[in-house]
């Protein structure tokens, strides 16, 4: 009778679910994912994008971009985190870099601002649960 009424997804459902959810932010996910490796694509044009940050003085290059893996919702989450704090260097870097053509537009980067507030929970409970918590001696 218990299992009627509540139902516990397991983590790997919720893995899955997730991974359904993210085809939600379709282009705007590629289009993100395409301009990290772009720029992650040679040390000139990750030169030229930290010649970009250098120009906004509210931003320093702290964490790196990083891709996500297809396996791994939550690094997914992470790139996403990462690629919005540069939003506004990925907007200039054409001033700098000529080759560099498909910048995310506004409605990309509100999508996946919103998408990576949904995808917070989520990744702070798969931390919690696959974390091991034991004492040193």
């Amino acid at each position: 009778m218990w299992g009627k009424f509540f139902h516990i997804r397991c983590c790997t459902h919720i893995k899955f679910d997730c991974q359904k959810g993210l085809k939600v932010l379709g282009n705007a996910l590629d289009l993100i994912r395409n301009n990290i490796k772009y720029i992650r694509g040679s040390e000139t044009r990750m030169f030229k994008f930290k010649q970009c940050i250098d120009k906004f003085d509210d931003i320093e290059y702290s964490c790196g971009l990083s891709l996500d893996v297809p396996t791994r919702w939550n690094s997914t989450y992470l790139m996403l985190k990462g690629a919005l704090k540069y939003r506004h260097v990925f907007g200039s870097l054409p001033l700098v870099d000529k080759c560099y053509k498909y910048s995310p537009l506004e409605e990309d980067w509100d999508m996946a601002e919103k998408i990576c507030r949904f995808l917070l929970p989520f990744y702070d409970m798969t931390n919690l649960i696959s974390t091991t918590s034991y004492i040193i001696m």
